[in-house]
């Protein structure tokens, strides 16, 4: 082997050394242009390799390839991944019929949860063919998570709007009107009451947010109506209070039983046994007497 070749080998074994070594502390940024932040020193000769691949020896390309080597740029492999990538989402949009951006997924089931972020953050330094290609597929610029946090903290005042002028005096919360957006919000919120974040939590309950569902309530209210008027039939020889009682709270629950019988169709199985208890159990006026009017005529 001449000198100059001895020279050019001991040069590149010196290079190749480094690379070794940076290999060993950076495994996976050992061979881009960066790492964690700073210039790559070897990048340039790294670059070298790959033009003069031909013109390698077999043992430097024997050396190159037992640690791994990767003979593209990583600006060719950067633009292979975008493109794989690409073509993942396209397929995906396509199986959903939706667009696949919902962050709340994980790596696992969605793969492209880091790609996509890497996209929107990175959306002004995109080319123009690429930007046309996402744009092409209607992908969602916008963060998933940060627009549903946006929409709810504007539901949520809404809400507390609709409490602090409805609320009365004696801190009574309102009743939202059934069927309205404003309950099926609300609604939404007992249902993934797990789901909320702390703050959440703590905004609702800051303003007594109601978490029984109007059913929940309206049973607990009937339970409530029914032990009274139970009470006061047991106590009282079994009858129930007169329609004209001096009490009237008294006269409230008589006619809240009156109509809860003739609502029987809208009760549950539960609630029409507690009243048939009662309805079987009231005490029965004693039937009058028939005064015998027959003359002995004999």
């Amino acid at each position: 082997m001449s000198v100059n070749h001895l020279q050019s080998d001991f040069k590149w074994q010196s290079s190749y050394r480094k690379l070794i070594k940076i290999r060993s502390m950076n495994p996976k940024d050992c061979f881009n242009e960066t790492i964690k932040g700073q210039p790559n020193p070897l990048y340039s000769w790294c670059n070298a390799q790959r033009r003069n691949k031909l013109r390698l020896t077999p043992k430097h390309l024997f050396q190159l390839e037992q640690i791994g080597f990767p003979w593209e740029s990583e600006t060719k492999m950067n633009s292979d991944k975008w493109d794989e990538c690409y073509e993942q989402l396209v397929v995906l949009k396509a199986i959903y019929k939706e667009n696949w951006l919902d962050e709340y997924h994980d790596d696992e089931i969605n793969p492209l949860t880091k790609w996509i972020a890497a996209q929107r953050k990175g959306k002004n330094k995109l080319s123009r063919e690429r930007l046309d290609k996402l744009n092409e597929i209607n992908f969602s610029w916008n963060n998933v998570v940060e627009d549903l946090s946006a929409i709810w903290n504007k539901n949520f005042l809404l809400y507390k709007m609709f409490i602090d002028k409805y609320s009365t005096p004696d801190c009574e919360l309102p009743r939202v009107k059934k069927n309205s957006v404003m309950e099926k919000w609300c609604n939404t919120q007992r249902e993934h009451k797990d789901f909320l974040t702390d703050e959440q939590l703590n905004l609702l309950n800051m303003v007594g947010f109601e978490w029984r569902s109007p059913d929940k309530i309206k049973t607990e209210s009937w339970d409530v109506y029914y032990a009274e008027i139970l009470e006061y039939f047991n106590n009282n020889n079994k009858k129930l209070p007169s329609d004209s009682n001096a009490d009237s709270h008294l006269r409230h629950i008589k006619y809240w039983y009156k109509y809860q019988l003739s609502i029987k169709e809208q009760l549950t199985e539960e609630q029409l046994e507690k009243l048939n208890f009662i309805e079987e159990n009231k005490r029965k006026p004693k039937a009058s007497k028939e005064v015998n009017l027959e003359l002995d005529l004999t």
